[in-house]
């Protein structure tokens, strides 16, 4: 075969916890297996390995270079770690390595890991039936051909522990394994961007677009080339925003909001940042309705990073580059469009489209992505197609410049009362029609700051006319 002592490699890295050399080290240790029963377990497996080559071959021959040796060897302990990883009873685990064949042993592995290959396939097809709606040229491409690539070109067989071979995996995750290999490290990579998608959800595609967008204008790149990770620029502002007392849903932060919290949070002791973050980070789940204990695990984990980060930043004058703003714009764009109303019949069909779904979120998008006039939108309020929060879900998918037209109509008397919008909101009261009672719910909610943007935008909307 061209190779001395094949199992003499180093054998880190097959799998988490490399079960069988782990186990058998551990035992010999506990004097559980004689130093003999080792060496006799390794000589089974040499003889597994040298069936495998001759397969390998197909019958053509016994010998093959040593580096294919030493990979065909790992794949044969990766599949036997794969029985291992199956069995919480160790010292049964331990008898059967003792006495069973190891042949026996390797065909139930690669068995178990086969199974293991067609779940982590439907695992796959979730995600990438999940996927965000991004230009993000790495993430695309990663789900779309990398990871079905990693399918097309794995072989259990004789590469049971390799999960880089010809491809390229370039989405960066926020906390990746790269120590895991094969197939355990394609699960967890997919698992972890479920997670990472799945909270992404939670907030609408437009502002997670904008914000990448954003991004890029801030380092002054196409961020639809580099390798960024979505969930982090997103996780980042969700959390910094709550800091603003924004509502959770909020991701995008002007810059006067972005200067505000650098002034906040300048004052603040450095001892008090940990529970700042924590604070925020537990405020965003509670409002998300975030229930998903591995997504709460993973906001958690964050948490220390965002710390690091954040000291840093301060540090050396730098939040505006972890915090994320938007670009300076005389010309916010606006959903809202002053043309003619939708007809009769397509407005029908829309209100009962809206009925027969039972989800707010969906609702909402619903109504975004089909009214364009702000009399449609006003006249949706008053069909009574939403119900309690399913208004407050509608309302937080308008931005600045939607709000800052609709009060214009909605509160026209009370605003002209008041003399500003801060007095208006103040002295609102419910006692309305229900859809208007939920929207002064929601504009009593917002953040003080984002009512004077608002309020400057009506502002300048009446002295335009």
């Amino acid at each position: 075969m061209g190779t001395a002592n094949p199992l003499a490699i180093p054998m880190g890295g097959v799998n988490p916890r490399n079960n069988l050399f782990s186990l058998l080290q551990t035992a010999n240790r506990a004097g559980l297996v004689s130093e003999a029963e080792v060496q006799n377990i390794q000589v089974k497996i040499l003889d597994l390995l040298k069936d495998v080559i001759i397969s390998f071959t197909s019958n053509q021959s016994s010998s093959v270079t040593e580096e294919t040796a030493q990979n065909l060897l790992r794949s044969i302990i990766y599949c036997l770690d794969f029985y291992c990883m199956k069995m919480d009873d160790q010292p049964t685990l331990i008898q059967t390595l003792q006495s069973a064949d190891i042949k026996d042993i390797y065909k139930e592995g690669l068995e178990l890991l086969g199974l293991y290959v067609e779940e982590t396939k439907k695992l796959c097809r979730r995600v990438k039936a999940e996927k965000l709606a991004t230009g993000l040229i790495a993430y695309n491409t990663t789900i779309d051909k990398a990871i079905p690539d990693f399918f097309s070109g794995y072989d259990i067989r004789f590469q049971a522990h390799d999960s880089t071979a010809d491809i390229d995996i370039d989405y960066p995750l926020m906390f990746d394994d790269m120590n895991i290999k094969g197939i355990l490290y394609i699960r967890q990579y997919l698992e972890k961007l479920s997670l990472e998608n799945a909270f992404c959800r939670l907030f609408t595609p437009k502002d997670i677009e904008y914000l990448l967008k954003s991004y890029g204008r801030t380092y002054h790149i196409r961020y639809e080339d580099y390798l960024l990770n979505i969930c982090e620029i997103v996780l980042t502002n969700a959390i910094c925003s709550k800091m603003l007392d924004n509502p959770a849903s909020k991701i995008i932060i002007s810059p006067a909001e972005g200067s505000m919290l650098k002034g906040d949070l300048n004052r603040a002791a450095p001892e008090e940042l940990p529970s700042i973050i924590k604070r925020a980070a537990n405020k965003m789940i509670a409002e998300l309705s975030i229930t998903e204990p591995a997504i709460i695990d993973y906001v958690h984990r964050y948490e220390a990073e965002l710390l690091a980060r954040l000291k840093s930043a301060l540090q050396h004058d730098t939040l505006s580059k972890l915090v994320i703003t938007t670009a300076v714009s005389n010309t916010p764009e606006m959903t809202f469009d002053p043309g003619k109303k939708m007809d009769n019949h397509r407005f029908r069909l829309l209100v009962q489209r809206v009925l027969n779904c039972t989800e707010p979120s969906e609702k909402a998008g619903i109504i975004m992505t089909n009214i364009t006039s702000v009399t449609d939108f006003i006249d949706i309020l008053k069909a009574d197609c939403l119900f309690d929060d399913e208004y407050l879900t509608l309302f937080e998918q308008l931005g600045d410049l939607e709000i800052s037209v609709l009060l214009r109509i909605v509160f026209c008397e009370e605003l002209r009362a008041a003399g500003s919008l801060e007095d208006a909101v103040a002295g609102l009261s419910k006692g309305y029609i229900d859809w208007k009672d939920q929207l002064i719910m929601f504009l009593q909610n917002i953040s003080p700051y984002r009512l004077k943007t608002i309020a400057a935008l009506i502002e300048s909307q009446e002295s335009g006319q």
